[in-house]
C-alpha cells in the first residue's frame, strides 16, 4: 500500500480490487488461480485494506492522469489517418477538466510530431 501510494496510485483502489477479485472468483473452488489460494481474498483482509487505505491522505494526482496520457500516445501511435488525431486533440483543448486539457494538447503535440516525421 505504500508502494501505491508513493507511486501517486490511489490506494484505495487496493480494497476495491480485492472486492473485485472475491466477487469474480467467488463460485471457483477448486480451479482458483494459484496465487488465491496461498493468499486468499476475504471480507476481513478487504476491510483490513480499506482501513489501511483510509490513513494515507487523498492524492489529487492519481495513476489515472498517467493513464491518460499514454493512452493518449497510444491512440497517436497507433493511427493511420493523423488529420483526424490532430482533429480529436484539438477538440480537446477547452473541453473538460485540466487533465483532459494537458492530455489534449500533449496528444496533439506528439501528433504534430509524427507529421513532422
Amino acid at each position: 500500500m505504500q508502494l501505491l501510494a508513493a507511486s501517486h496510485f490511489d490506494p484505495r483502489g487496493m480494497p476495491d480490487f480485492f472486492g473485485r477479485l472475491q466477487q469474480n472468483f467467488r463460485y471457483y473452488d477448486s480451479k482458483l488461480p494459484e496465487f488465491l489460494s496461498s493468499h486468499p481474498v476475504t471480507t476481513t483482509r478487504i476491510a483490513e485494506s480499506r482501513s489501511r487505505a483510509e490513513q494515507y491522505p487523498m492524492n489529487s494526482e492519481s495513476g489515472d492522469s498517467f493513464y491518460r496520457l499514454f493512452q493518449a500516445k497510444t491512440r497517436v501511435a497507433s493511427t493511420t489517418n493523423n488529420s483526424d488525431t490532430l482533429a480529436y486533440f484539438k477538440a480537446g483543448y477547452n473541453r473538460g477538466t485540466a487533465t483532459e486539457q494537458e492530455v489534449a494538447r500533449y496528444g496533439y503535440a506528439l501528433a504534430l510530431l509524427k507529421t513532422a516525421a
